[in-house]
């Protein structure tokens, strides 16, 4: 007869303190550490002309603590050229020059999206996501003369960008 084993005596993980849940991210529940789009690396695919005059969407991420005193963290912002090694945005109004480092591609996260390719085959070509999945997204090409819900190619879902339409 096989007898149960006694539970153990200590928790498999030791709770923190109360003092000390503030302070780390991994027991508070409402924190977003790691951030969306940390694997993602910067955006140097900019420096190509096929994006020129492109309106796309990124995000400004890890900003803390030397960069604008975080005044832009979180923020989306809209590409608007490569000008040296910073990257000129828009945010509202404001225009405003980020380093490289400091920008993620704001990736799709649902069907109807407009989106624009920056790697693989497409690159640089615009879309309207017909079907969504966080892996690949069915997607419909806006300068095909086809049906608008076709689906013309199946893209990387972290190959995509949102394009501001």
């Amino acid at each position: 007869m096989l007898y149960p084993a006694p539970p153990p005596e200590v928790p498999a993980t030791p709770l923190p303190s109360l003092q000390d849940i503030p302070a780390s991210p991994t027991w508070n529940p409402s924190s977003r550490t790691p951030h969306p789009g940390d694997d993602a690396p910067p955006p140097y695919w900019l420096r190509d002309s096929c994006f020129n005059g492109m309106r796309l969407s990124l995000e400004v991420i890890n900003t803390r603590p030397d960069f604008f005193d975080k005044k832009h963290e979180g923020k989306t912002v809209e590409f608007k050229e490569v000008v040296g090694d910073m990257v000129k945005t828009k945010d509202g109004f404001q225009m405003l020059e980020v380093p490289f480092k400091y920008l993620i591609p704001t990736r799709p996260e649902s069907a109807r999206q407009r989106v624009t390719a920056f790697d693989g085959p497409h690159k640089g070509r615009e879309f309207k996501i017909q079907h969504f999945s966080q892996d690949v997204c069915g997607c419909s090409d806006l300068k095909a003369k086809s049906y608008r819900r076709k689906i013309d190619a199946e893209i990387r879902t972290k190959d995509l960008v949102v394009t501001r339409g």
